[in-house]
């Protein structure tokens, strides 16, 4: 009887599609460096995660191998949602890349043309 409480199972969470605190913690902390494009001229982006040795280029099926590495425990479900996370993040920063400097005026004739003198010796 006593052997029975210790051999309680523990309350299982119901299956959500939500991601845990920890595994969102870890990928709003991710770093995303783009590279130069690929043959496709799409761009390339370099994902990497604290917990995970090195980066992996950022796709669809990389990035679900390289997390269900690091996070087993997600479900199918999860994992497709962290992508899907991954996948704005790096949209966001390709986004940034590509915005002008506030305050830098892009340099054209039309907006650096000076007069010149021309006076007759």
């Amino acid at each position: 009887m006593i052997l029975n409480i210790f051999r309680r199972s523990r309350p299982v969470a119901p299956a959500t599609n939500e991601l845990p605190a920890d595994v969102l913690a870890t990928l709003d902390g991710m770093h995303v460096m783009l590279r130069p494009h690929g043959e496709d001229g799409v761009p390339r982006a370099l994902v990497q995660i604290a917990g995970h040795r090195g980066g992996w280029i950022h796709s669809l099926d990389d990035d679900l191998r390289h997390l269900a590495m690091v996070f087993p425990e997600l479900s199918q479900e999860q994992l497709a949602r962290a992508h899907r996370f991954i996948a704005a993040q790096v949209r966001r920063r390709v986004q940034l890349a590509n915005e002008p400097e506030p305050g830098v005026q892009r340099r054209t004739w039309a907006n650096h043309w000076k007069p010149r003198s021309y006076d007759s010796i």
